[in-house]
C-alpha cells in the first residue's frame, strides 16, 4: 500500500475525517473514513462510515 497524501480533518466536534489514496497490484483507490469520539469507556474513537472510490487510468 502506498499513501500519496494523507489527509485528516475534524469535521465536527468529536468526528474526524480520513482521506487517503493506495495502490494494490498496479489499482488506484481514493478512500475515506468518519470516526466518531466513542461517548464511553477509554476506546478512543470508533469507525462510523467507510467508502473508497477506483481511480481509473493510473498506472502504480
Amino acid at each position: 500500500m502506498s499513501r500519496d497524501a494523507d489527509e485528516v480533518n475534524e469535521a465536527i466536534a468529536g468526528e474526524l475525517r480520513l482521506t487517503y489514496e493506495t495502490a494494490f497490484g498496479g489499482r488506484h483507490a481514493r478512500r475515506s473514513s468518519l470516526w466518531r469520539r466513542r461517548a464511553e469507556g477509554p476506546d478512543g474513537r470508533r469507525l462510523y462510515y467507510h467508502q473508497a472510490t477506483p481511480v481509473p487510468g493510473r498506472s502504480a
